[in-house]
């Protein structure tokens, strides 16, 4: 059984709690599997840890490079690892492994919790531009960069994070093309400010659904973060 830490109640300001439920097929491809995991992530309001490592081996007396993918989830004791000739292989075979492994723990927590509504890549970049406004952040940017310690299949990368004031909101996120990286650093900048701003999630989500948001103001209650 895949166990959770046990967090300690912060005050209403310093916690909250997102829910998605994204769809997903063992079809989809290595970028697509990744959106979906940083996905699920947040809909239990933390950010997965990625990694990635190449090694030499050799097979029939010729050197064979071996990919290794790592995905870690420390909030739930999640961690996956796959093997495979190319990055974006290994990639997959970890995210469907972490998916699975998410998705078991998710069950055994609340079972009949469909983890319906709240942030998702649609509406994060939204919700960050809905907070900055009541936060008065000023020169809120978005910044790329070539990343060059990640390859997939000898292509380029990139690395995304969200700032504000010059100072960073979220992880930055690294991915083979600049678009999902822009779109999750989003979503992880999202995360935080709703750990931080718990009622104003509430809001946002309420100003979009025209008050359908029970569900989420009641699980905000049931599942806290606390914030150093």
């Amino acid at each position: 059984m895949v166990g959770r830490k046990t967090t300690k109640t912060a005050t209403l300001m310093d916690k909250m709690e997102v829910i998605v439920n994204p769809t997903r097929k063992k079809g989809k491809d290595a970028v697509q599997l990744k959106i979906d995991v940083y996905t699920q992530a947040a809909s239990v309001l933390t950010v997965p840890k990625f990694g990635l490592s190449h090694s030499s081996h050799i097979s029939k007396n010729k050197p064979r490079l071996v990919y290794q993918s790592s995905i870690e989830l420390p909030a739930f004791d999640i961690r996956t690892t796959a093997e495979a000739p190319n990055s974006s292989a290994a990639g997959k075979s970890a995210s469907l492994q972490f998916l699975d492994a998410l998705g078991r723990a998710r069950r055994e927590e609340e079972p009949l919790d469909d983890g319906t509504s709240g942030l998702d890549v649609t509406n994060a970049k939204e919700f960050v531009e809905y907070c900055s406004s009541l936060l008065g952040m000023r020169d809120f940017v978005v910044k790329v960069n070539g990343n060059a310690e990640w390859k997939y299949n000898g292509g380029h990368s990139f690395e995304a994070q969200v700032f504000a004031d010059d100072a960073a909101i979220g992880d930055s996120v690294t991915m083979q093309d600049n678009r999902s990286a822009t779109k999750l650093a989003y979503l992880t900048a999202a995360v935080h400010l709703a750990l931080k701003g718990p009622m104003v999630l509430v809001q946002f989500l309420e100003n979009k659904n025209d008050g359908k948001n029970d569900s989420i103001q009641n699980r905000t209650s049931r599942r806290t973060t606390s914030i150093e």
